[in-house]
């Protein structure tokens, strides 16, 4: 079943890019957010290490480097360095929100009215993992194991979010936190199958690169 909605997906993201003649003109990819907050990350660089709460692993086909420095009131070496090695690359807060927040209003079709949303680019987050060419899918699994599989292709191509904030308050795990995808259905009619439940997921855990 997994298998056939990717086939589905796929299909509308190249029927959408092929689209030349009487379609109507999709926005760019820049006009559909605001930008709230400047991004303070240097290109290529090695990611910082936590030194908050970890709300995000990442593992699989990632060529970026962490710092290894332990933290205040961190675990032993050994529990650090086992800590390490079993996330590729562990973030918090402070990590993510660095590549710069944008956000921007949908409908909200779970809730059935308009939300705005806000975090930072999934397009910023693959730049700053610096993801492998070869790399053609993201699972991301939600704290209770659901999990969901988007083409990296979608990811690049719209102005997918990955939201910490709705309607200006901290999404908390007890909801829909710490972190949600969130599609940009009311700009581009022809992503709105993210709007699907297979599609869309919340309470983000960790997210592995294949």
């Amino acid at each position: 079943m997994l298998y056939t909605r990717l086939i589905v997906l796929s299909t509308l993201i190249a029927s959408t890019l092929s689209c030349t003649v009487g379609c109507t003109t999709r926005p760019s990819f820049e006009t559909v957010y605001t930008q709230v907050t400047p991004s303070t990350v240097q290109p290529n660089s090695p990611i910082p290490q936590a030194t908050g709460e970890i709300i995000l692993t990442v593992t699989g086909k990632v060529n970026a480097t962490q710092e290894k420095t332990a933290s205040s009131g961190a675990a032993s070496d050994g529990q650090q360095r086992l800590n390490i090695a079993a996330a590729k690359i562990a973030m918090d807060r402070a990590n993510i929100e660095a590549l710069g927040t944008i956000e921007y209003a949908v409908e909200d079709p779970f809730e059935k009215q308009e939300n705005t949303f806000s975090g930072v680019l999934f397009r910023d987050l693959l730049d700053l993992w610096q993801v492998s060419e070869n790399a053609q899918q993201l699972t991301i699994t939600a704290l209770n194991d659901y999990q969901v599989t988007i083409p990296i292709t979608l990811l690049r191509e719209y102005p997918v979010l990955m939201a910490m904030q709705q309607n200006g308050q901290t999404m908390t795990r007890d909801y829909r936190g710490p972190a949600m995808l969130v599609a940009p259905i009311n700009a581009y009619p022809s992503v709105r199958a993210l709007a699907n439940r297979e599609y869309w997921i919340w309470q983000i855990k960790t997210i592995h690169v294949e």
